[in-house]
């Protein structure tokens, strides 16, 4: 069976080019949301950011974001690079030892935030984090290597006892609400640039794990999530052709052949459990 491994070809170029020269403040922690075309929803985020003592950067990928919080540090993409790359700018131009990286439609309280966060502080080990996110059936589904008919992952929702732990170690976190030590992330070169968009967290995750960072959830903190909720029909096909190609290009650059690289994508794309 194809592997994933950890490659030289993974380093972000303009992630080594623009790391943040500057001191970094180990104690202080970074949020970094990307922007295309969503100024309401993080102008949403900065209200809820308000009492928390975080630094708050917003890269925009479009060119249109309007910032409420004087405090907010927006960052010029010079155009839609993609949200790995954003995330990779928004990480070069903060100071904070341990990052967040924040979807605008993301559904989360300023409580869950808090809880979430002060993870960081009692995290000295090399980690990656994040909050449970329930899908339309009102479940947590997770990663699992190897899947079945031939498969490298399979989906499986975690069980009640898994549930009620404090922590649950998973293959990958959620982009949309991750957490992580800046040391990993800077040490793996960041999200990759080869992946303009989904798969990409997968991809890193990875490759922290490789690095021997530890991936988990934190059993009580949930979000929401609007990611998947396209009302169309045109914009679920997009969706999944995007999806699909980010995951086949991931895959691709983890040594797996064209034709395990689709069938794998179109599943991982799919959201199907097999």
């Amino acid at each position: 069976m194809q592997g994933v491994s950890c490659s030289a070809d993974n380093i972000t170029p303009i992630f080594n080019n623009l790391r943040n020269k500057g001191a970094i403040v180990m104690t202080m922690i970074s949020i970094i949301s990307v922007n295309y075309k969503s100024t309401p929803l993080i102008n949403d985020l900065e209200a809820r950011l308000a009492d928390l003592d975080v630094e708050f950067v917003v890269v925009d990928n479009s060119g249109d974001f309007r910032p409420t919080a004087k405090s907010t540090k927006v960052v010029d993409a010079g155009g839609n690079i993609g949200f790995g790359q954003g995330c990779n700018l928004g990480v070069c131009e903060s100071v904070g030892g341990v990052v967040m990286f924040l979807n605008p439609d993301v559904e989360i309280d300023r409580e869950s935030l808090a809880r979430l966060l002060e993870v960081s502080s009692r995290q000295e080990a090399p980690a990656i984090w994040g909050p449970y996110i329930r899908d339309r059936a009102h479940q947590v589904v997770v990663l699992q290597r190897p899947g079945r008919a031939g498969l490298s992952f399979r989906r499986r929702p975690l069980s009640a006892e898994e549930l009620s732990q404090e922590t649950v170690d998973v293959t990958y976190v959620s982009g949309a609400c991750m957490v992580a030590n800046r040391a990993i992330f800077e040490a793996i070169g960041g999200f990759s640039d080869k992946i303009f968009l989904y798969g990409e967290d997968l991809d890193l995750c990875i490759r922290a794990k490789t690095a021997g960072a530890r991936i988990f959830l934190i059993g009580a903190v949930e979000i929401g999530h609007k990611g998947g909720g396209s009302s169309t029909k045109i914009d679920r096909i997009k969706r999944l052709f995007r999806s699909t190609r980010g995951h086949y290009t991931f895959l691709r650059h983890h040594h797996y052949r064209p034709l395990g690289a689709a069938i794998n994508a179109a599943h991982l794309a799919s959201g199907y459990r097999i």
